[in-house]
């Protein structure tokens, strides 16, 4: 089957005739079909950002995160816009608990990076056995929740974890976008 197609607005020029058979496999190499399945395969891998901690971490410390799932979104978005004692900050923090998959050493001298790891080989993420890996003082108490320990590693930052809330939530918007942390951003 032989289709025109035209870009509304584009003129003449814009017209491109797509060969297909039956079920789009036969997309011929630089046309608009071949390049969409190329994009598609893009998008069907499990996509991670490695988000610096930042203060004293500097880029030694980054943070691998994966996006969330839309279920658990809309969890946080429901809950922001439904109830007005939600803080952007816990807000933030809930969300980047969520999304954590590893936290990673990283020496930005050489690119080298290690995913910090239980003795069972389970990546760590924002939970109490990182900061005795780390050697943080523990305040005393029941165990750490995953806001305590981004608020320890962020040394009770608020600003510095809004900002990297943020930057994880920029991510989320287009991950198929270069990352550069800290670039300017909206409040979540």
């Amino acid at each position: 089957m032989t289709e025109s197609v035209s870009i509304l607005g584009a003129g003449e020029e814009a017209t491109q005739i797509l060969e297909t058979q039956g079920d789009f496999t036969d997309a011929k190499p630089g046309s608009i079909l071949w390049r969409l399945k190329e994009q598609a395969k893009q998008q069907k891998g499990d996509q991670t950002v490695d988000i610096p901690v930042g203060g004293e971490f500097g880029e030694w410390l980054l943070i691998r995160y994966h996006l969330v799932d839309i279920d658990q979104l809309d969890v946080f978005i429901s809950r922001q816009l439904n109830d007005s004692d939600t803080k952007a900050l816990e807000v933030n923090m809930d969300l980047m608990a969520q999304a954590c998959v590893a936290i990673v050493g990283h020496d930005p001298a050489t690119g080298d990076k290690e995913v910090l790891k239980h003795p069972d080989d389970k990546p760590m993420v924002f939970e109490q056995a990182l900061i005795q890996l780390l050697e943080m003082p523990i305040p005393p108490g029941p165990e750490l929740t995953a806001r305590d320990v981004i608020v320890l590693l962020f040394a009770r930052n608020g600003v510095a974890i809004g900002q990297h809330g943020n930057d994880l939530v920029r991510w989320m918007r287009d991950p198929g976008k270069e990352f550069k942390p800290g670039e300017a951003s909206a409040l979540i």
